[in-house]
């Protein structure tokens, strides 16, 4: 799922997100998830896609809102597999300006979990 998500609309670039919720489902153990509305660019038709981002199995979030910086816009988010673990930094370190992008260990919004999934929404 991650590699059609980066194939369609690549790393987010100058998406805009729209609403955030976040959530405990109970089973027979508790998982948290987290789904993200944006309105992102797809590359293969070339349109605006109102997208519904869903992080299940949560182990890491952090959003944190300032005043200094804007929070809901995303410029690229670094989107990757590392370990089984999925990682989303939406406010990656910018390596090289060339398109290289890198974990930002103190990231404004990052969210690491071991299922992501989407929908498009009408």
């Amino acid at each position: 799922m991650v590699n059609g998500i980066k194939q369609i609309y690549r790393t987010l670039s100058d998406a805009s997100i729209i609403g955030i919720e976040y959530g405990i489902i109970k089973h027979e153990e508790s998982t948290k998830f987290i789904s993200i509305n944006i309105i992102c660019f797809n590359w293969q038709t070339e349109n605006w896609d109102n997208l519904k981002l869903i992080f299940n199995n949560v182990t890491f979030f952090r959003f944190i809102e300032g005043n200094e910086t804007q929070s809901t816009i995303i410029f690229e988010a670094l989107i990757k597999v590392d370990s089984e673990q999925i990682i989303v930094d939406f406010f990656p370190i910018q390596v090289d300006g060339l398109g290289i992008l890198a974990e930002d260990p103190n990231s404004s919004f990052a969210i690491k979990c071991t299922e992501l999934t989407y929908e498009v929404l009408k």
